[in-house]
């Protein structure tokens, strides 16, 4: 995807406040030459760069799948991203927002909310756009009209005691695409199962399925990113699913308490509490929280 680098009035306007909100703070060095731009892939190191002076665990890929299927967007000053949002297609209503992170020194300066502002711009045409906010993020994302869908719980579960699954699942295959749940036009979903297809499993039941997950490897464990299932007793036995096939290693998973049946499961295995996003929606959009059926984490992984 080619490079943007043109910047409408309202943009020049925004980038001069924030220029002048630079020169306003105590101590801080003049501001250089800023810039909104489209990030390519040369862009990536500097986004890496950005990624671990936020603290984040994202890798190059998860990056460039962004930037393929999507679109990402950097706040440069003389060249150095120290600001990026991005987006990609969850379906065909929907537009989920990723990647909003402000280098820690240029917080406080409205970095953030400019690139939402271009990103929410660039999504117009999707009547639905959805994201999960850090408690830094949160404020800003009210503040340009998000609501709250729920609280989503990031847990990891130990190894051991793992409960064996009551149904026969098998691994997915290409062919099993579009799954139920979702539609042709989300790459999100094919893009998960290209990372780890052997951590994708689904189940099915007199000729068509009935429930699936999706996971990948990150770092030390092992990341089902979405759970998807007709009901309750089915979710669970895709936690149970996952578990049974991850001999000795770490499970981590994202479920809003709300769905009450598979997050008792998950909280009964030793499940240790990561960190809590709110899960937010645009709120020119009435839509529900979550897809129809149970569901784990119901936005794309791209961390």
């Amino acid at each position: 995807m080619a490079h943007s680098t043109r910047s409408d009035g309202g943009e020049a306007e925004l980038i001069r406040g924030i220029a002048e909100r630079i020169r306003q703070r105590s101590g801080a060095a003049s501001p250089g030459k800023l810039a909104i731009r489209q990030c390519g892939a040369d862009d990536l190191r500097g986004l890496l760069e950005l990624v671990k002076s936020v603290g984040w665990q994202v890798t190059s890929g998860s990056l460039a799948s962004v930037m393929n299927l999507g679109e990402m967007w950097c706040f440069t000053n003389d060249g150095a991203i120290v600001g990026s949002a991005g987006w990609v297609p969850h379906g065909r209503s929907c537009a989920w927002i990723v990647m909003v992170m402000t280098r820690p020194e240029w917080r406080g300066c409205s970095i953030a909310t400019t690139l939402m502002r271009k990103v929410l711009k660039r999504t117009e045409r999707y009547s639905e756009r959805m994201l999960d906010a850090s408690e830094f993020g949160e404020p800003v994302y009210r503040r340009l009209g998000f609501k709250e869908c729920a609280k989503v719980h990031l847990l990891e579960i130990p190894p051991s005691g793992a409960a064996a699954p009551r149904f026969a699942w098998r691994r997915m295959r290409a062919e099993d695409f579009p799954l139920p749940g979702t539609d042709e036009l989300d790459p999100a979903h094919r893009h998960i199962f290209g990372a780890s297809p052997e951590f994708c499993r689904l189940l099915e039941q007199d000729g068509r399925i009935v429930a699936w997950f999706l996971g990948r490897v990150k770092g030390a464990s092992v990341h089902i990113g979405q759970i998807y299932a007709e009901n309750a007793e089915l979710a669970v036995d895709a936690f149970d699913m996952a578990r049974a096939m991850l001999p000795g290693r770490t499970l981590s998973l994202a479920i809003p308490p709300e769905q009450s049946t598979l997050f008792a499961a998950v909280t009964a295995a030793g499940a240790t509490l990561v960190r809590i996003h709110t899960r937010m929606y645009c709120a020119d959009h009435a839509v529900p929280p979550f897809p129809p059926g149970i569901r784990g984490s119901a936005g794309p992984d791209f961390g």
